[in-house]
């Protein structure tokens, strides 16, 4: 997760903002497809409540920030 915010951080600076921010919302769907397959306490790094918990918050912010992603004049 941590490169993946580098990651969208420099696509930000490089392409601009909106392509930041679409990498940003595919790395949290990403990472809610690898909350789900990866049960119990792992993956480490995004476990923090519940999986179903965690897999709806982490679809609901990625599919926030790629809907506003897409939208004009936003």
């Amino acid at each position: 997760m941590v490169t993946a915010i580098v990651t969208a951080a420099l696509a930000a600076r490089w392409f601009g903002s909106g392509t930041g921010a679409r990498v940003l919302a595919l790395a949290l769907l990403v990472a809610a497809v690898a909350r789900t397959v990866g049960r119990g306490r792992r993956p480490e790094g995004i476990a923090v409540r519940s999986t179903w918990v965690d897999v709806l918050l982490l679809v609901s912010m990625g599919g926030a920030i790629a809907v506003l992603s897409f939208s004009p004049g936003v």
